[in-house]
């Protein structure tokens, strides 16, 4: 025989004597770490802030939809809802690595009730059961072995910025179109982080990782959202920013960098404005390469609006220099001369935030 059978003895109210193949039973033994393809959002309301969404049943795990050192974002679903689950991995986390995940549930919540647009909803977080083995519907493990803690997030189909920069590097569409397109995501950015700047967060994180792209039927086009408040931080509850945070080649140079082993240091939410400057870097050339994002060379194509907004926010000192988001979005690059010869209407930035709440 090809198949190799197990012979087995299943114990629930009565014993039962099994058969099926061992591939089979490899998937859906019992004994051991149970494997689990499927969740239940808990029905306990022990917390402040709960979404109503009982009736969703079990949801499935779809598919990995990314991963980092000690998470993991599954796509998840029950019947034709979707959603985005950020699963945290067991072990002995650092207490930097739990505050991180508190920052980023309380953060979440904290924007979802004021209702922005260009901020991924953040739902609830719950514990997960122990001794479980997670895997993805099609029975494909889950990158890390088990997972403790899970934050329930809005599913954002049309991917990262990362991937729209990536994607372009590949197909080269025509330098109007995809400045236009930019351009437009950029000045969508910037209204979010004065937004949040208004609020005294700091967002310290800002890469084209984090920047999401949802999509937008009504003008056959896609807006952005910033998520992942792991970095964030609100100033007037937690006081003044002075560890170390986010991606090197975004980083501001007066953020400790941790590789360095940089003692901690005060910095303001100028950080982000450098940020902004070398993201902006990155989508105007279209570019993913660390070297090309943070050298002071621009190529010929390069519109001078977005070349003097790269140098202006990208200042090393003094930070205050860089200015504000208020000062970002007033800038040339979103008027009507932004690309010179060429006529683009300015940026109408609350039609933007209207065009969103409208998605």
């Amino acid at each position: 025989m090809d198949e190799i059978y197990v012979l087995y003895t299943r114990i629930g109210n009565s014993e039962m004597t099994c058969m099926m193949k061992r591939q089979q039973f490899a998937r859906e033994k019992t004994c051991g770490p149970e494997l689990r393809h499927t969740l239940e959002i808990p029905k306990e309301r022990n917390q402040e802030f709960y979404l109503d969404i009982e009736g969703l049943g079990k949801m499935s795990i779809s598919k990995v939809l990314g991963k980092g050192t000690f998470s993991v974002v599954v796509l998840v679903q029950s019947q034709t809802q979707q959603y985005a689950l950020k699963m945290l991995t067991q072990g002995r986390p650092s207490p930097l690595r739990r505050e991180r995940f508190r920052r980023e549930e309380e953060i979440g919540r904290f924007l979802r009730e004021r209702g922005h647009p260009f901020f991924v909803k953040s739902f609830v977080s719950f514990e997960l059961p122990v001794d479980v083995v997670w895997e993805t519907s099609s029975g494909k493990r889950l990158p890390n072995n088990k997972y403790d803690k899970a934050l329930l997030l809005e599913y954002i189909e049309g991917g990262t910025l990362y991937a729209a920069i990536e994607y372009d590097i590949e197909e080269e569409p025509a330098v109007l179109d995809r400045l236009k397109k930019y351009r437009c995501w950029a000045a969508e950015v910037a209204e979010a982080m004065q937004f949040l700047h208004g609020l005294n967060i700091v967002y310290r994180d800002l890469k084209p990782d984090n920047v999401m792209l949802k999509p937008m039927p009504h003008k056959q086009r896609s807006f952005a959202c910033l998520g992942d408040w792991g970095f964030a931080k609100q100033t007037e509850l937690w006081g003044v920013a002075q560890s170390a945070a986010g991606e090197h080649v975004f980083a501001a140079p007066e953020v400790p960098k941790a590789e360095k082993g940089e003692p901690w240091k005060e910095y303001t939410q100028h950080c982000d404005v450098f940020s902004f400057g070398r993201l902006l870097k990155a989508m105007v050339a279209c570019t993913l390469l660390p070297g090309s994002i943070a050298s002071d060379e621009f190529s010929n194509d390069f519109p001078d609006t977005a070349k003097d907004l790269v140098i202006r926010t990208t200042v090393a000192s003094p930070p205050a220099q860089r200015g504000q988001f208020r000062d970002v979005c007033a800038h040339a690059f979103f008027g009507a001369d932004a690309l010179g010869h060429e006529t683009v209407p300015a940026i109408d930035f609350p039609s933007l935030v209207q065009d969103a709440n409208a998605a």
